[in-house]
């Protein structure tokens, strides 16, 4: 019945068709219009063809935008915001290549720490004289310094450490939580505990109260899953070994649900050598909720893929896939390395540091770490394992920089 009457109302029409092409000097039949052309496809199209071009056209603008194809920017530049989605200098809180932003690429965590807690120092002051504190939180503290000041500045400080003596140091050490006069002291609350996927777990941690302290039972200078003594081992390499403790776990989920009562977590740092996917395995409800203003964590894919067991599989891009798709926006900061690493300090170190792909995606950008060591080798004999890390500050929705930061 359809095609009857596409039929009858073809040929009412063409009468007038022919008349109006017979005064504008040209025949509605050329084969050669291409409006004709166009016009005749699409009404030769039946129900299914049509479903069928439809559907090869999302297929296509799928792959384009996936996989970071030149014409993404132009077709993502050209559509509103999706909802939720938030934008600062262009830049759409969603899809993944347009997400890890440059504005920082040379700052350093503890610079940002200090100046995001400086920032909001009245607001912390306020809100702490309303009852309601605005939070900070460091997962991973080797020296007090840090949770002191956010403390100093007004926030409601939660420490995170499980290692004993580090933990000594910065309860009992010089500037410690002791030593703090009494309204800072109030502010301060250490916790002998890793932060980890879930709560009330034991894990075997390495402790030797340094830097390198890490959950598991790991030598990380040679990059394997191990702590026995090995054959002419020096009094010094014993010493970096440690030795295996076991020590409980605190979700930092739970943590928040239960501990920061009527507050609101302003600030979150994580340290942990390698640990932060498991970490943030157990942080999903408050990144979903953007519970979080601003979170700080050290990015180091091959501390990562040891603690995962994914040697080479560069596992940790997942933490950034997992912010970017609650909405928050990701700053990369400087590039680092130890000082035995072929690429160490200065300005050649700033100047490839400065080459990273941010906007190729998430897991390019993670391999970015592992090319940097083919590119720069370890010197015969010397063989270097550890890599090369960074850190970002994720920012979440509706929440800007503050003015201090932007200076910085």
């Amino acid at each position: 019945r359809k095609e009857t009457h596409n039929s009858k109302t073809m040929k009412r029409r063409q009468p007038q068709q022919d008349a109006i092409g017979a005064r504008r000097g040209t025949s509605t039949t050329t084969a050669s219009s291409p409006s004709l052309i166009a016009r005749c496809c699409i009404r030769a199209l039946t129900p299914a063809a049509a479903v069928f071009v439809l559907y090869i056209t999302v297929r296509v603008l799928t792959v384009v935008l996936k996989n970071g194809h030149p014409l993404a920017d132009k077709i993502t530049g050209a559509l509103p915001p999706a909802a939720g989605a938030s934008v600062r200098g262009g830049s759409v809180g969603t899809g993944k290549a347009r997400l890890i932003r440059k504005e920082l690429l040379n700052k350093g965590p503890l610079d940002l720490w200090d100046a995001l807690l400086e920032g909001a120092q009245k607001e912390a002051v306020a809100a702490e004289a309303s009852g309601r504190p605005l939070v900070a939180v460091e997962v991973g503290v080797h020296s007090p310094l840090h949770c002191v000041h956010a403390a100093q500045v007004g926030f409601q400080t939660h420490c995170f450490e499980p290692s004993p003596k580090s933990y000594k140091r910065m309860v009992e050490g010089k500037g410690g939580v002791n030593e703090q006069p009494p309204d800072i002291k109030a502010r301060l609350v250490p916790h002998q505990e890793a932060a980890g996927p879930e709560s009330g777990k034991i894990l075997p941690f390495h402790s030797t109260g340094g830097t390198g302290d890490h959950i598991g039972e790991y030598d990380m200078w040679r990059m394997e899953k191990r702590n026995v003594p090995v054959e002419g081992e020096s009094a010094l390499d014993k010493k970096k070994r440690g030795e295996i403790i076991e020590v409980p776990t605190m979700r930092l989920d739970d943590f928040i649900q239960n501990d920061v009562k009527g507050g609101e977590v302003h600030i979150l740092k994580v340290d942990t050598q390698g640990f932060e996917p498991s970490i943030f395995s157990g942080l999903t409800d408050s990144v979903r909720s953007h519970s979080i203003r601003y979170i700080i964590f050290e990015f180091w894919p091959r501390g990562m893929d040891l603690m995962a067991d994914t040697k080479d599989m560069c596992s940790g891009h997942k933490i950034l896939d997992m912010l970017i798709e609650a909405g928050y926006e990701l700053y990369a900061l400087g590039i680092e390395s130890h000082p035995k690493a072929p690429l160490y300090g200065g300005a050649d170190l700033k100047r490839e540091g400065a080459k990273r792909p941010l906007d190729k995606g998430t897991e390019a950008y993670c391999r970015w770490f592992f090319d940097i060591e083919r590119q720069y080798p370890s010197k015969e004999g010397e063989e270097y394992k550890f890599g090369y890390w960074s850190d970002f500050v994720a920012v979440a929705p509706g929440v800007t920089l503050p003015d201090k930061v932007k200076k910085m």
